[in-house]
């Protein structure tokens, strides 16, 4: 089953464009949304004013004042017999409204539309469809009403997941197309700059991947800013902005199977509501754990030796923030220290007091085994990590030589689907330490858990056919 979405469709406006300091010279072209980016074809060239302006202006010719930002130019020719053409590359689109200088593009307000986040979630106003029931009946009613908007306040910024509902009627094609989206909507009482507001998005996006297993994006993007506003009859009114991001588009690759549950999705507003501040709140020492975490899943294409290596990082910068990161308490390592220093040659004391810089800190093998003691505590660690204590022998050996070469350890390293296995123990164990970090409970984390790891099973099954 696939999420589509009209956004990752191509699309085109024909229009006329101009910079923001000499709207009088204008340029006919399209700018075309496709999977390589925003391209800008123009018939013409701005390249007399200026050959990479950051703001270029437009309006398409069915009226929409279109701002591309971040542009770069990609392209110029000329032709003899012919005329000048060029192509321009933006990193950002808002269609809708129209900003002079980067300064001015704020927002009130972004709604993104997520991938998965439809299909993931029973979040859904369509409650009874009542059909002609007898003979004579003409009448087909459809009972719709919102469900609850789960509301989290973060800071200066009040975040919102809901159900919107779009509804299409096509007198010419005598049809009715409902359709029900889930947006996440980040506001703020001021406008904040849209670089801000763009950090937050990527951290709730974060976020969603972390709960779903899978790489989510922003498929839509909505947002209102002060430039669109329209006051009538004394009520205002925030006429829409579509924003694009050129580095982001994706058409049709975000897929997944129907059989993907990766949560009970009866509980993603309870989730949204008691741990998205969570997240926020501990983004900072959170921060290098989820990062080398997420990366195994936003880079697919990565090696193997790389994801494991990126996961045994992980696992060391959350035992470094959230455990003990030495082995002797400070003062003793430090007489210790002195006496080894004390006793060496005056001309090697530097260099060995710089390889002795990390002495104290514990070694892999110890900071696995404390953090799945600690996780034991409270929860039967062996039901989602069988065979502990030889995960960590294989862990350890196969960073070890990989890191350091050691042809000894070659032989007894992991390598192809035992690399796999032991990636994926990992890659639980790192998982469990972010849910636990942000204060899901033991039978949560193991629903979580359990489901994610019988996924992996049936996606590696269906592969092989």
């Amino acid at each position: 089953m696939q999420e589509v979405s009209e956004v990752t469709k191509e699309s085109e406006y024909k229009g006329i464009w101009w910079l923001p300091d000499n709207p009088e010279t204008r340029v006919h072209g399209s700018l075309r949304l496709v999977e390589e980016g925003l391209i800008l074809d123009l018939i013409g060239s701005f390249k007399e004013f200026f050959s990479n302006p950051e703001i270029i202006l437009g309006f398409s010719s069915d009226g929409k004042k279109i701002t591309l930002h971040k542009c770069f130019e990609i392209d110029s020719r000329f032709a003899i017999p012919g005329f000048q053409t060029s192509l321009f590359e933006a990193l950002e689109a808002f269609v809708g409204v129209h900003f002079q200088t980067k300064d001015e593009i704020k927002f009130k307000s972004l709604s993104v539309h997520y991938s998965h986040l439809n299909l993931r979630s029973h979040l859904s106003g369509l409650c009874a469809l009542k059909l002609p029931q007898r003979k004579g009946e003409e009448e087909l009613l459809i009972s719709c009403k919102p469900p609850e908007v789960i509301q989290v306040d973060i800071g200066d910024y009040k975040v919102c997941l809901e159900m919107k509902l779009r509804c299409n009627f096509s007198p010419y094609e005598k049809a009715v197309d409902i359709k029900e989206k889930t947006y996440v909507t980040i506001e703020s009482a001021e406008e904040r700059s849209f670089e801000d507001l763009k950090r937050s998005i990527k951290h709730i996006q974060d976020f969603l991947t972390l709960l779903v297993g899978q790489p989510v994006y922003p498929l839509e993007i909505e947002a209102r800013t002060e430039l669109s506003k329209e006051i009538m009859n004394d009520e205002v009114n925030y006429l829409p902005v579509q924003v694009y991001l050129g580095m982001s588009r994706i058409f049709g690759a975000q897929q997944f199977r129907s059989f993907y549950v990766p949560f009970n999705v009866g509980n993603i507003g309870e989730w949204f509501r008691n741990y998205l501040k969570g997240w926020f709140e501990k983004k900072e020492s959170l921060e290098s754990v989820y990062t080398l975490y997420l990366g195994t899943l936003y880079n697919p294409s990565m090696y193997p030796e790389q994801k494991f290596l990126s996961l045994v990082y992980a696992i060391e910068a959350y035992h470094r923030h959230f455990v003990k990161n030495c082995e002797l308490p400070e003062v003793e390592h430090k007489r210790r220290l002195e006496e080894i220093l004390s006793a060496s040659p005056e001309k090697h004391r530097t260099w060995l007091q710089e390889k002795l810089k990390y002495s104290n800190e514990p070694s892999l093998r110890k900071r696995l085994k404390e953090i799945m003691e600690e996780i034991s505590k409270n929860m039967a660690l062996g039901e989602l990590i069988p065979n502990q204590k030889i995960i960590v022998d294989d862990i350890v050996t196969t960073r070890n030589y990989l890191v350091h070469n050691d042809e000894n350890l070659k032989e007894k390293s992991a390598k192809g689907e035992k690399l796999l296995d032991i990636t994926e123990k990992l890659r639980t164990l790192v998982k469990i330490c972010l849910f636990k970090e942000l204060g899901f409970t033991p039978e949560e984390i193991k629903h979580l858990i359990g489901l994610e790891n019988s996924n992996l099973e049936i996606d590696r099954s269906v592969n092989t056919f």
